[in-house]
This record gives C-alpha cells, structure tokens and sequence, in this order.
C-alpha cells in the first residue's frame, strides 16, 4: 500500500496559472459595464456608453494591467501594485456611483414605471 504523503508532495513552481487573472479582467470589464447598461435602462434612458462610461471601463483595464504586468516587472513591489489596481477599482466604481446614483434615485426620464 502506497502511502498518501507520496501523493501529496508535488514539486513547487514559480509558474500560476493564468486563468484566474483572466477572469479577474474579465469580471472587472463585466461587472462596470453591466451596472452601466443596466442602470441606463432602468432609469430610461439609452445603453449607450458615454466618453465617462468608456473612461471607467479603460481604468479598470489599467487596473488589471497593473494587477499583472507589474508584479512580473518589479517583484519586490508587490503590494505597491495591488495598491494601484485596488485605486483604480476604487476610482472606477467611485466615477460609476457618482454618475448613477443620482439618477437611479429620481424617477424615470421617459416617464413609465418599472
């Protein structure tokens, strides 16, 4: 009988897959584009992205650009990385609330009801 620690002792690499940052960027386009898409509709107006809508989605491309191509740059700045990738999350998010709450608090503009 093989004993199970054989199995368990696997040779550490350097190398992470990719996919998980992959989704990272995927969800963090999905996401921002979703809220704006759905708030225009849900207040009215077009699903058009305006030059602010585009910004946010661009920001949050830098985020993951600095999430991954950073850290492979400058390793010993890690955490400096992952501090700028959060900013630009933060910002981007901060840009969306400050352009949609306002008007996902009045009523429609085309005046029906949900």
């Amino acid at each position: 009988m093989i004993h199970s620690t054989v199995f368990s002792k696997r040779p550490k690499t350097t190398l992470r897959p990719v996919w998980p940052l992959a989704m990272r960027m995927i969800m963090g386009l999905v996401i921002p584009a979703m809220i704006i898409r759905i708030a225009n509709g849900h207040t009215g107006r077009k699903g058009v992205f305006g030059k602010l809508e585009k910004t946010v989605l661009w920001i949050m491309i830098a985020a993951f650009f600095l999430r991954l191509v950073g850290p492979q740059i400058v390793p010993g700045a890690y955490l400096r990385w992952l501090d700028l990738a959060a900013a630009c999350w933060f910002a981007a998010f901060g840009l969306l609330a400050w352009r949609y709450i306002p008007q996902l608090a009045q009523p429609r503009i085309d005046g029906r009801e949900h």
